[in-house]
């Protein structure tokens, strides 16, 4: 399975770089004014897809409401893809991949260094195997640099799990984790991070069971490297004459391969970080333009649940599907919140530091506000109106941080305080609490015993501590820790004694035979 992928996989990045010379073309002999209906300062999105077959999806294109052109800075976009069923297929594709397709998260990398600035075309795929109804999903990153029209990705340039590969003297980075799993929920995340100075970004993906990093991608030439950042700007086309956009989409599985949606009903949101939770891109359009892989009949339309797309099958066009004219905003302010999520209606989003800022469509919202731990902090309900931004500041309530001393790491304790009991695995556990004195009960552990497992803290304001001290008794944990050889050897033990207690069994029975024989060789002399 990953040899196959891998090399169609090549093949498919391969077949981007020819793409984008044939874009090259197209813009060097018709430029922007031929369009008619952008400005030296404005690009158009149409510009390369008028018409399917196109990469169809979400993409933020920088183009907002009458064609205005703006630009947008992030360390960070996910893409979120659940499936309720797809189906897709291409009579030419090699046997055993015709109904295989993609889902691609395609992001502009910009920093700083040296003196110059660079563009880097980062891609977190998930090839999808649409035999079944629910898809094969197989996951590989590559990235581009397009920094100039003909640059290239060497060794010098960057680290990572993947390899280098050549294309007519052009080289890109790909990498395919050995990895397939069957699933119908998909997210895709590209972090970025300056560690020790240089640029890195790692490659996530989620198939329902939390975000994993596969590929941790660093720039090794670029030692303290600046003003790095996603980017998306609608002013002015990259290097190769493409939109600067940021795109989840779907399209053929390689080799600039289009294919068909025969079947299809599907979700897909596009998310920005906004410095406290991801937030749905505010400017829609529904196909992608960065990308060679593209399908047909595949109608991709805004949700009605969230600001995202569902695609189905059949024909579709492509457009401008919502902008942030037609959106409502909800800005929470959740002091001393560390981190939780909130609720509106259904439709959830983590955050962190204190606030969050959610996009949503226009409607009748419950709101309820959690800590990361599940504790309820606020509620409350509100319409909202299209354009109109809702800002709230829950009451204030303050964290009561218990933090375990002695406990082994992912040892599940619980604690009860004012008749709430919350637990964790980790060495930490958060509650929220308006200014006032409470009782706590901390619940026992076996193998341990608890130094304070009762008692009182009274918050007053800020952030209040409390140490939990956990002492171990080493015989019962050396039990617990061990349980599982203990309990082979005593299997084994038990199956050695059975083995000689069941040989002195068969001596016994044989003798019986052999006197019962002897037994009635009397009894038949006796009838005689």
């Amino acid at each position: 399975m990953k040899g196959r992928y891998k090399s169609l996989a090549v093949i498919a990045l391969v077949s981007l770089l020819i793409f984008s010379m044939a874009i090259n073309v197209y813009n060097d002999n018709y430029g922007e004014k031929a369009t008619g209906n952008v400005t030296e300062s404005s690009i158009n999105p149409h510009v390369l897809y008028t018409s399917e077959p196109a990469p169809m999806g979400i993409s933020a294109m920088g183009i907002g409401p009458g064609n205005t052109p703006y630009s947008l800075k992030t360390s960070s976009f996910e893409g979120i893809i659940n499936i309720t069923d797809i189906k897709t297929y291409n009579a030419s594709l090699p046997s055993g991949e015709k109904n295989d397709a993609s889902i691609q998260l395609n992001l502009h990398l910009n920093f700083s260094s040296g003196g110059h600035t660079y563009d880097y075309w980062i891609q977190n795929v998930a090839i999808l195997s649409t035999s079944n109804k629910t898809p094969g999903v197989s996951i590989l990153d590559n990235v581009w640099n397009q920094t100039t029209r003909y640059a290239n990705i060497y060794g010098s340039t960057l680290s990572g799990n993947g390899t280098l590969y050549n294309s007519n003297g052009q080289q890109f980075y790909i990498d395919e984790p050995s990895m397939y799993i069957t699933t119908d929920s998909i997210g895709l995340r590209e972090v970025y991070k300056n560690i020790s100075g240089y640029p890195t970004v790692y490659m996530e993906y989620n198939t329902g069971s939390g975000w994993n990093i596969y590929d941790t991608v660093k720039f090794i030439f670029a030692k303290n490297a600046s003003n790095a950042d996603f980017i998306v700007q609608g002013y002015r086309y990259t290097s190769k004459g493409n939109p600067c956009d940021a795109e989840l989409i779907l399209g053929g599985p390689g080799n600039g391969a289009s294919t068909t949606d025969v079947k299809s009903n599907l979700t897909m949101q596009l998310k920005y970080w906004n410095g406290h939770n991801y937030q749905a891109i505010e400017n829609a359009y529904n196909f992608g333009s960065d990308t060679a892989e593209t399908i047909s009949n595949a109608n991709s339309q805004m949700d009605k649940n969230f600001p995202g797309v569902q695609i189905t099958n059949g024909t579709g066009k492509l457009k401008m599907i919502y902008n942030q004219n037609e959106l409502s905003y909800l800005n929470i302010t959740a002091k001393y919140i560390i981190q939780g999520y909130v609720l509106a209606n259904n439709y959830k989003t983590n955050f962190r530091n204190y606030a969050m800022n959610i996009t949503l469509i226009p409607g009748e919202y419950n709101i309820s506000i959690y800590s990361s731990y599940g504790q309820r902090i606020s509620n409350f309900s509100v319409k909202l109106a299209a354009k109109q931004t809702y800002y709230k500041a829950t009451e204030n309530v303050y964290p009561v941080i218990f933090k375990a001393i002695g406990l082994i790491n992912g040892t599940l304790w619980f604690i009860n305080m004012n008749k709430l009991n919350l637990s964790s695995t980790d060495n930490e556990i958060v509650f929220y609490e308006k200014n006032g004195t409470y009782n706590y009960n901390i619940s026992g552990l076996f193998g341990y015993s608890i130094k304070n497992q009762t008692g009182t803290i009274t918050v007053h304001g800020n952030f209040n501590y409390v140490n939990v001290s956990f002492h171990a008794n080493p015989i019962i944990r050396s039990i617990e820790k061990y349980a599982f050889y203990y309990i082979i050897a005593l299997a084994l033990i038990a199956i050695i004694l059975m083995g000689i207690s069941g040989t002195g069994r068969k001596d016994s029975t044989k003798m019986f035979k052999e006197y019962n024989i002897n037994n009635d060789d009397e009894n038949n002399n006796l009838k005689r």
